[in-house]
């Protein structure tokens, strides 16, 4: 399956404090581009922001090595924690995927199932995924009632999530 990318938008969208480090392991784990990186760069020093990393990253040719490690000591500058930042990326990526139900409840399924399976499956994870940890067949699991059931599950999970966020973030 594809990537699901993510635009600096979406993280905007959720009122979520962007982060050098957020968009630092957006840019690891190929969620971002280097091209929208750049332009917050370049959005950044037109705010006024004009440290000399920004203004490199703003000025750069595109090299991923280069910004990484330009991104890199900016994360390292800034007051921002890991686990919040990869809740933000984890929860910026569920709210795109929310964003459209599929039709077919058994492609929404999998579509659900391969995006926690990219998010790591963790202990807090809202989905149910058909046999792992439990007996669920296949045919009790894609049925249009188990999807709108996780798809809603997912949802309000998803708007908790989002609420600690907030009011952990600094």
């Amino acid at each position: 399956a594809d990537k699901i990318m993510i635009k600096i938008g979406n993280i905007k969208e959720l009122n979520f404090i962007i982060t050098w480090r957020l968009l630092y392991k957006g840019i690891l784990q190929k969620q971002l581009t280097v091209k929208d990186i750049v332009e917050y760069a370049i959005e950044q020093l037109q705010k006024g922001n004009d440290k000399i990393k920004i203004c490199e990253l703003a000025g750069s040719d595109g090299d991923t090595n280069d910004i990484l490690d330009i991104m890199y000591d900016l994360a390292n500058e800034e007051n921002s924690q890991d686990e919040l930042e990869n809740r933000k990326l984890r929860a910026v990526l569920l709210s795109r995927h929310l964003k459209q139900k599929n039709n077919n409840c058994i492609d929404g399924l999998m579509e659900l199932t391969d995006l926690w399976i990219e998010l790591g499956c963790s202990n807090d994870s809202p989905h149910i995924i058909q046999g792992k940890d439990n007996q669920i067949n296949p045919i009790e699991y894609y049925t249009d009632d188990n999807y709108n059931y996780l798809f809603k599950r997912n949802e309000e999970w998803l708007k908790r999530e989002i609420d600690f966020i907030l009011t952990y973030q600094k």
